[in-house]
């Protein structure tokens, strides 16, 4: 038989464990909300710069959906769940960039996209046609203007030798 005051002391340590455990899920679900976001850009109006959102939730990485919630958020046309039927059946008022063509594609609400971790979308109503400052955009988000800016140690290494000596 163990004495009160050793099962007091085995039930306070095992509290601070699990608040321990808590605390690193906590951390661990925050470290993933940061790795795991996807910036959406939502192109509304003609000549109208886009409405740009990040998404750290309510998606499962890497399926990123082009649900109500995310479309409501931008602004984009949208179907209610009551009228979920509308969704496959009306004409898809959503067109998606395709970044590595440059050509847009129809998309429907729903539509399921598979991205990685700081992925950028672009997305626009099929009205737009005139899509204000999307080329300056995409040229910042290019990995040549990206990679540019990174410092990388291999780079110059001929002169930064020339230099020492």
């Amino acid at each position: 038989q163990m004495l009160p005051q050793f099962t007091q002391q085995i039930m306070c340590e095992q509290s601070l464990e699990e608040e321990g455990c808590h605390r690193d899920a906590a951390w661990i679900e925050s470290a993933q909300c940061t790795k795991y976001s996807v910036t959406v850009y939502g192109l509304l109006e003609d000549g109208i710069p886009a409405t740009c959102f990040i998404f750290q939730g309510g998606f499962q990485f890497p399926h990123f959906y082009c649900s109500y919630e995310v479309l409501a958020e931008l602004g984009l046309p949208t179907v209610h769940h009551s009228q979920v039927d509308q969704l496959t059946t009306g004409p898809s008022l959503l067109q998606l960039l395709n970044t590595s063509t440059h050509h847009w594609q129809g998309i429907h609400q729903d539509h399921m996209i598979v991205v990685c971790g700081g992925d950028v979308l672009f997305l626009k109503h099929t009205h737009v046609t005139d899509c204000h400052e999307l080329d300056d955009l995409l040229l910042s988000l290019s990995p040549r203007a990206t990679g540019s800016t990174q410092l990388n140690m291999c780079t110059h290494l001929a002169s930064d030798h020339a230099a020492v000596r």
